[in-house]
């Protein structure tokens, strides 16, 4: 007999006393499979067929709403750099929102702006900006959410409260440690009456939020920027009606001060940064019979100005430290330049990542072409930028015949088959054996896989592939009904 029937509790009572802990105890097996393993079922199944891995990350809920399949409204998830998490918003830009992270669904906001929506580059965090008691600025067709008060998100805090927060202004620094975005403290309803030309509101003043430590207030901040190295923080102020650069929280000398800056960017080996500088109405030129007030454009490069055209953009830094941009001339047309060279109609420079070989498309009227290492190839039509190998030695692009939607790929020159598709992602392995490219057909919306000319597998939507650094899989995100999935392809 147990102990405690020895002192004096009859045998019906702890019979009723067993029942009740045959209750509980069962009661909280049956609870601890129904939470806890249906919990653990969000855990992604794994299947394996031959050369494929699949990995079913999550099942979009239907009160999520439809998954956007291409480009149009709906569920449309962002995939962290190592592909293993994901995160979405629920809800349009005028109703209360909520992103999706990973399968949790985080707090409800009045506004959740859904391009901030962001990983780091160790895929280690995340975050995004979102809005409560928000207004909505005139015209109704903006859809900009104005007043209210506003936070960064990241990895589930809150950060602190400001009366708003720059779109298009958060960033990680590469190593994933750092963060920035640009905020402001007051949102001008005392002066909402009034019109203030730019930098002249004394209502209004913004600053960088540098890892949580708020910076210099200026009249305006935009454009914050790590660079590659993690080293140096830069970012464009405007004071009264000039425009200069920040770097490591020095302004820029009073003689680099501009009516606009725009396209601030640091080279890959962070030891050059470079932006484009503009001086407004400098003069008039004729464009189509007309005289026009036109700007002076000109790139600024370690605080040196180069040569002036009308307009600048395609500035972009190289691996190997070159660097390259496309100026506008009313009078003589555009010109991609590098190392103060011009080449007409230049466009999409490339170069292998040991600088051996250099390659750009000509824009002409319907008949563009790709030039590599100055060759012109033989394929005409709309070219997607090259692609190198990692060795040099290969390369592949994408062409679209004038006046068709047949699209086919060339590698090493030699053209593969076409296809009714739009043509993405075009990539090699890193030793340059295999090559891969994503096909969204035209008939029926669905998307390819291809690799080294084979057909993998097709899907709603795929997000960018990538080869791992050893070369053996090819990896990318995929949307099948309402399924994101990780798929993992044997590349041997």
């Amino acid at each position: 007999m147990l102990k405690f029937l020895n002192r004096g509790i009859s045998t019906p009572i702890a019979i009723g006393i067993i029942a009740v802990l045959v209750i509980i105890v069962g009661g909280g097996i049956l609870a601890y499979q129904y939470y806890y393993i249906q919990k653990q079922e969000i855990k992604p199944p794994t299947t394996k067929e031959d050369n494929l891995q699949t990995t079913k990350l999550f099942i979009i809920p239907e009160k999520h709403g439809k998954p956007d399949r291409v480009f149009g409204s709906g569920i449309d998830p962002i995939f962290s750099p190592d592909n293993k998490r994901f995160a979405y918003v629920v809800g349009s830009e005028r109703e209360k929102s909520f992103v999706v992270v990973d399968g949790n669904e985080h707090k409800t906001y009045d506004y959740i702006d859904p391009d901030s929506l962001i990983f780091s580059s160790d895929s280690k965090h995340f975050g995004y900006i979102a809005a409560n008691d928000i207004e909505w600025e005139w015209p109704y067709q903006s859809m900009r959410p104005v007043g209210g008060r506003w936070w960064v998100i990241i990895d589930g805090i809150e950060q602190k409260e400001y009366s708003n927060i720059c779109f298009g202004c958060f960033v990680f620094s590469a190593d994933g440690k750092q963060f920035a975005y640009v905020a402001s403290k007051s949102n001008d309803k005392i002066s909402s009456n009034i019109v203030y030309a730019a930098g002249e509101n004394p209502y209004y003043k913004e600053f960088v939020v540098l890892n949580g430590v708020e910076q210099k207030e200026y009249d305006k901040v935009y454009s914050p920027i790590f660079s590659p190295d993690n080293s140096r923080f830069a970012y464009i102020a405007l004071q009264g009606r000039k425009h200069f650069l920040v770097l490591n929280g020095v302004e820029a000398e009073q003689n680099n001060t501009y009516d606009q800056i725009k396209y601030l960017s640091f080279s890959l080996d962070a030891q050059q940064i470079a932006y484009v500088a503009v001086k407004e109405f400098v003069g008039f030129k004729e464009l189509m019979g007309v005289k026009l007030p036109c700007d002076a454009e000109f790139i600024v490069l370690n605080g040196i100005e180069q040569k002036q055209y009308e307009s600048i953009d395609e500035v972009k830094f190289h691996l190997g430290g070159k660097f390259t941009y496309r100026g506008e001339d009313w009078e003589r047309g555009f010109f991609l330049v590098m190392d103060n060279k011009e080449y007409a109609n230049g466009a999409r420079p490339v170069f292998s990542q040991n600088n051996n070989h250099f390659a750009y498309v000509v824009i002409a009227e319907d008949n563009n072409y790709m030039v590599l290492d100055g060759v012109p190839q033989q394929y005409r039509g709309e070219i997607s930028p090259i692609v190198f190998s990692a060795d040099g030695e290969h390369y592949i692009y994408a062409v679209q015949h004038n006046r068709s939607i047949k699209e086919f790929v060339v590698v090493d020159g030699m053209a593969q088959p076409e296809r009714d598709a739009n043509i993405l992602f075009p990539i090699f392995s890193p030793d340059g054996k295999h090559f891969s490219y994503v096909a969204q057909q035209q008939n029926n919306q669905k998307v390819l896989v291809i690799m080294d000319g084979k057909e993998l597998s097709q899907y709603d939507k795929v997000w960018e592939p990538r080869f791992t650094k050893d070369g053996k899989y090819l990896i990318y995100n995929a949307l099948t009904g309402r399924d994101l999935w990780l798929i993992v392809n044997n590349v041997e």
